[in-house]
């Protein structure tokens, strides 16, 4: 009896879980669409450096095609 009764309560729960991924994935365009995610990029002053030279550097925060609104700094540690 304990058995079936296990048996029972994965299988709803498994059911239970599947409907709600599928919420979840109907509402991702949304998401998307007004939390567009943060891209961070660099462009350095030459390709390769040998030992001891300086790294110059600049890098810009984006969100699709422009400029981001939410995040001002970020942290570099080399």
């Amino acid at each position: 009896m304990h058995k079936v009764t296990l048996i029972l309560v994965l299988l709803l729960s498994s059911i239970l879980i599947e409907s709600r991924a599928q919420q979840i994935i109907k509402y991702l365009p949304n998401y998307l669409e007004h939390y567009k995610p943060e891209k961070l990029y660099f462009h350095f002053d030459k390709s390769i450096y040998n030992k001891g030279e300086i790294i110059w550097f600049k890098s810009y925060i984006r969100v699709g095609d422009g400029a981001t609104d939410f995040s001002r700094n970020f942290y570099v540690d080399w």
